[in-house]
């Protein structure tokens, strides 16, 4: 979260600056230019500059051993090891190990994701209105269907607005898939871990909904007229089908994250089927194609990854041993 005030700044810095900037070739003056070849001359220099990569002074001992004396005896590097060593966590994180800290980790994350994706919008449009005629925040937001709770019936760019988010927020998440594969090494089994990709799906469709709930309440200062069971299960679906398609295929993570996108382009090029010929977005239809087909694509993703974690799972059992002659 300290990050978010710079990332402000970034984009209210163009607002800010635009009146003092040169707009047409006209404006360029000898000052501008000079301005310009210096900011040039900075740029070639720090995409030239390579530092020495360097270890990090937690991960080495903070002075070298001695060398080896005479008696072959080694001084002891005990001390340095303890000063180095931290206390280990205490409270509620101290306690987390297991599936269970990775679901708080994936919550926090996917909180603070959208947190500040909301955050940066609602900034933007406060300063550029300050410049700009632009619509309320009402307005822009219902429009950008993110106020979902407002009406019933599913507008025209929610599969678009929606499954950038799930693109922000899940395609490219290799942290959490070594996560997840990290636990192998623990006593897990194999149906707590075939269903966790299930429960971080809708853990992250919970978390969104989280967001949304406070921006509406924000907002519109009203309570939701509806709660969108559709529009969560569609999410959870396709946030669970790019996790175990990330946990599953056998490719580079590059390879992974391209096929991953998969699923949010069928979704957007399916959308153009319940448009009807007078270009009439016909949400009577696609609604209940979204909670059905969320819920079969949930039963999908949990019977591939569970198929997928019991046949990994062959290799850890014990093996009889073969009788020698």
């Amino acid at each position: 979260m300290t990050v978010l005030p710079v990332v402000i700044l970034f984009i209210a810095a163009p607002f800010l600056l635009a009146p003092y900037l040169p707009l047409s070739f006209a404006d360029l003056t000898a000052t501008w230019l000079v301005v310009m070849l210096v900011m040039a001359a900075f740029t070639v220099v720090g995409y030239r500059h390579h530092p020495a990569i360097t270890p990090r002074p937690h991960l080495r001992l903070a002075s070298r051993l001695e060398s080896v004396r005479s008696g072959n005896t080694v001084p002891s590097a005990a001390p340095a090891l303890e000063a180095k060593i931290e206390a280990p966590p205490t409270g509620f994180l101290g306690r987390l190990t297991g599936t269970r800290m990775v679901l708080w980790e994936e919550s926090r994350k996917q909180f603070i994701i959208f947190s500040v994706v909301f955050a940066i919008g609602v900034a933007w449009w406060a300063i550029g209105s300050q410049y700009r005629p632009w619509p309320p925040l009402n307005e822009v937001l219902r429009k950008m269907a993110l106020l979902p709770f407002s009406t019933p019936s599913a507008p025209i760019m929610e599969p678009i607005v929606f499954g950038a988010l799930l693109i922000l927020a899940n395609v490219g998440d290799v942290w959490m898939t070594s996560r997840i594969r990290s636990l192998r090494t623990l006593p897990v089994s194999s149906s707590t871990l075939g269903s966790l990709t299930v429960v971080l799906g809708l853990t992250s469709a919970a978390m969104l909904w989280l967001v949304l709930l406070a921006l509406h309440g924000l907002v519109l200062r009203t309570l939701p007229s509806s709660p969108r069971l559709d529009l969560f299960m569609a999410f959870a679906a396709l946030s669970t089908t790019t996790r175990t398609i990330r946990f599953v295929a056998p490719l580079q993570d590059k390879a992974k994250s391209m096929i991953c996108l998969a699923p949010i382009f069928a979704v957007w090029l399916a959308a153009g089927y319940f448009v009807d010929s007078k270009d009439t977005w016909r949400p009577g239809l696609v609604q209940p194609a979204m909670l059905i087909g969320g819920l079969l694509t949930l039963v999908a993703s949990w019977a591939v990854m569970r198929l997928a974690v019991t046949r990994s799972s062959r290799m850890y059992r014990p093996q009889p041993a073969v009788p020698t002659v």
